[in-house]
């Protein structure tokens, strides 16, 4: 999802620097809590990253292909690490 934010950013299909930035240090602390496997603070943190997603197409920051596709994707993985804890969960986090 980094990448995408940096391509979407390239392409100027998020039109904010501050809306990038902050889009890539969530992702960024994610990417910390997987490495980690604190799998319920990964999920805590896609919730915060969908939220703030939503805020910037209410704002226009983002167009609403670039939600819908970050949206989905922070959707799956939020998906996918929820099914890890319930399958794992003896796993410390």
């Amino acid at each position: 999802m980094k990448d995408l934010v940096e391509l979407y950013t390239k392409q100027g299909a998020i039109n904010n620097a501050s809306a990038s930035l902050i889009s890539a240090i969530h992702l960024t602390a994610l990417e910390q809590f997987e490495n980690a496997g604190n799998a319920e603070k990964m999920v805590k943190y896609l919730e915060s990253f969908k939220t703030v997603l939503s805020h910037y197409r209410q704002q226009g920051v983002v167009t609403s292909s670039v939600y819908n596709r970050l949206n989905g994707d922070a959707n799956l993985f939020a998906e996918y690490v929820e099914l890890e804890i319930t399958k794992y969960p003896f796993v410390a986090r």
